[in-house]
């Protein structure tokens, strides 16, 4: 079942668009001009909700960069810190860094942290579907064996 959250009512005491632009605060059917007050307005009203209190973190199931925030990463079945922003030691070897979210297919990501780097990961939900917000977090604390192969590994057949 969907989990829907409604946020307070944000109210204006006029018209928020241009009145140059649409008198009586109409919009005629077809005006492509109205798009831009249209965003403009709708910037706005992500303003005030926001200033009366509406978080909009908690409706972001993916986080800023596709993984939800506070996702546990691991290596070698040891947790090296969550996500978005995680620290590693500077190192020329390639790491091997497992991201298992709840609801979500885990992924394994291969870098080499020898400078500051930016990594943004695409997770496939498990079943098609993302997982509600309220169920979405920090993968399990076990150790995953969920991974099919392994990047740049050398071995037979490969």
């Amino acid at each position: 079942t969907p989990n829907v959250t409604v946020a307070q009512k944000v109210l204006f005491d006029e018209c928020p668009l241009p009145a140059a632009q649409f008198p009586g605060c109409i919009v005629q059917r077809g005006d492509i001009n109205s798009l831009v007050a249209g965003l403009d307005m709708m910037r706005e009203t992500i303003k005030r909700a926001k200033a009366n209190g509406t978080d909009f973190s908690k409706l972001d199931v993916n986080g800023k960069k596709g993984v939800p925030d506070g996702t546990e990463v691991r290596s070698g079945g040891q947790l090296v810190g969550t996500t978005p922003k995680l620290q590693l030691p500077r190192s020329d070897f390639e790491v091997l860094l497992v991201i298992a979210p709840d609801g979500y297919i885990p992924s394994t990501v291969a870098l080499t942290p020898a400078t500051d780097l930016e990594k943004v990961v695409k997770l496939k939900p498990r079943g098609g579907r993302p997982p509600q917000r309220g169920s979405a977090g920090s993968g399990s604390s076990e150790p995953t064996d969920e991974i099919i192969e392994f990047p740049n590994q050398k071995g037979p057949g490969r």
